[in-house]
Formats: structure tokens, C-alpha cells, sequence
């Protein structure tokens, strides 16, 4: 089969030739994506900035034999003093989740030189980034999906990254829930700026899944998460609830109250209740014996006397 090879029109539109003179179009547009992650990581992650490391050296500067140290010196100069670098010193400090994400469809590559990758190297799963962002900005922000062939990183083949920002609000409790235990599962939806070409969009019907494309070199195609869905399978009735341990120090070496706590204090409480029934009724029916054997007494004393 012969390789598709595309004549790039501009950054949004490729154009496949065919034998009759009328070429395929080849759109880049947003769609929609769904990916269930796994292998869910969280971190709390602490990034600082500040104006003594935000200096690189320059071909120039290297021609001339210039430091680090002072060309951070020279800049120190120019500045107004001591409060235009604390304006520069910024931190990020927040949760991320990190995760393996499986595409419902798949993602090919559109190489340099315009050759498109076959089905055997199209993509199914993508590494994700859930990053937090101010509510202040979030309807501003946009995430990315891009292509690495892992040259230069300790990778054992090429990969897609797909990177997603999430309010931080709802980000922070997303993770307490899962650090928790009370969630273990995720599935999202996102809509990415990626090619696809109009015979796989006309050809396209449920349930079938679609092949959509990026290019190579281009490292930022936008993607907007558009829904997230945290959930804990219940399945299988009791096998399905969650676990309590025999040992009580083992429930309390974790910090937060989970409903393991719940349970195991629950099952506690049970257990003192039912140990109080049988208590009950164990000294009813000794309440009865004894008033049984005092009547039959009385009967023989009156009947012998």
C-alpha cells in the first residue's frame, strides 16, 4: 500500500492528492476526545521563580566569556532595588494528578515532510497532566496535546503528552478524595485541536472509532477539558464494600476520617449492641428459672406441711 504523503496549505489545512485532480482535505478543528486514566498518581508540587535563576546564557554571552553570576550582577544593576525583585519572585504550590490516559480512538503523526504514520504506529494511550489553575483564570487557560519521539529522554519509544488544566479548587478536592480512598477511578472528556481527513469524517459512524492526526513539529495543540467523572466501583454486594480490619491500629495509621473509619466504629457499635441483647436475655431467662423453682418450692413446703 502506498504511503499518504500531504501538500501542507497552511498550519490548519493539509491536502491529499487523488488521481481525478481533486484533492481531500485534510482540517485541523477541535474534537472530542475520551480517555479512562489509570495508574493515577498524585503530587503536591512546590515550583519557585525567582530573578537570580531566570537568566540564561546567550551565544553572545559565551563568545565574551560572561558568568552567570555576573551577568545576574549587571542585571541587579539596572533594576529599581529591592521591591521590583520581589515582584519577580513568584511560587506555584498545588496538587497534580498524573496518569496514563486510553483513547477511545486513535492519533497518528504527520512527519515533516508531510508522510502520515500508518495504523500500526498510530496512538491509543497518552501520558496526562491534571494542572491546577486560579478560578480567577480559568476560563483563559488551555492545556495541550503533543508528540515526543523520546530521543533525548529516558523513554523507551515515541509518546503523546496530554497536559489539562482543572480549577484549583476542584482539583484540591478531586485529590483529597482520592488520597482518601473514597475515589479510584477517572474518565474525561477533552476537545483537541488535531487534523483529520474528510474521507475518515464522512466514512465515520458509531461506534466506530476515529483516526485523528497532529503534526510532528508542533509541540502546543490546544485542548480544553470539557468533563471529568471520578468514581469507586460498588459492584459484587458485600465483596464490593469497603474492607474493615481486624486490627484497629491499622485503620488509624493513615490520617483523614474515610469511611473505613465509619465502618470499622460502625461494626464496633454493632457488635456492643448485639453482646448487650444477649446479655439481656441471658439474665431474663435466669430471672424466669429462679421464679419457676421459687414457686415450685412454696407448692412443696404448702403440700408437705
Amino acid at each position: 500500500m502506498a504511503e499518504t504523503k500531504l501538500e501542507k496549505v497552511n498550519k490548519r489545512l493539509y491536502r491529499e492528492p487523488y488521481k481525478d485532480g481533486k484533492p481531500f482535505q485534510w482540517a485541523k478543528r477541535l474534537h472530542s476526545l475520551f480517555l479512562t486514566l489509570t495508574d493515577i498518581r498524585v503530587d503536591l508540587t512546590l515550583d519557585i521563580e525567582r530573578p537570580e535563576t531566570s537568566f540564561s546564557l546567550s551565544p553572545k554571552d559565551l563568545e565574551s566569556g560572561i558568568e552567570d553570576d555576573d551577568k545576574a550582577e549587571q542585571v541587579e544593576t539596572t533594576t529599581s532595588g529591592e521591591e521590583e525583585a520581589e515582584e519577580k519572585y513568584s511560587e506555584r504550590f498545588g496538587w497534580r494528578i498524573v496518569a496514563t490516559g486510553h483513547l477511545d480512538d486513535r492519533i497518528g503523526i504527520i512527519r515533516k515532510d508531510g508522510t502520515v504514520t500508518g495504523h500500526t504506529e498510530h496512538f491509543d494511550n497518552a501520558d496526562v497532566i491534571l494542572r491546577p489553575v486560579s478560578d480567577s483564570d480559568k476560563e483563559n487557560v488551555y492545556g495541550s496535546l503533543l508528540y515526543s519521539d523520546a530521543e533525548y529522554e529516558k523513554r523507551a519509544g515515541p509518546y503523546l503528552c496530554l497536559e489539562l488544566y482543572v480549577p484549583e479548587t476542584r482539583l484540591e478536592k478531586l485529590c483529597n478524595e482520592i488520597v482518601s480512598g473514597r475515589l479510584s477511578a477517572l474518565q474525561v472528556g477533552v476537545h483537541v485541536d488535531v487534523f483529520q481527513s474528510e474521507v475518515d469524517s464522512f466514512g465515520w459512524e458509531p461506534p466506530m472509532g476515529q483516526r485523528f492526526y497532529i503534526e510532528e513539529d508542533q509541540l502546543f495543540n490546544r485542548a480544553y477539558l470539557s468533563w471529568l467523572a471520578a468514581s469507586r466501583s460498588v459492584t459484587g454486594g458485600a465483596s464490593g464494600a469497603a474492607e474493615v480490619p481486624d486490627n484497629p491500629g491499622e485503620l488509624f495509621e493513615r490520617e483523614g476520617f474515610s469511611e473505613q473509619k465509619v465502618n470499622f466504629i460502625g461494626k464496633r457499635l454493632l457488635d456492643i449492641e448485639d453482646h448487650f441483647k444477649n446479655t439481656l436475655k441471658e439474665l431474663r431467662n435466669a430471672i424466669v428459672v429462679l421464679a419457676i423453682i421459687y414457686v415450685l418450692w412454696k407448692l412443696l413446703v404448702w403440700f408437705f406441711r
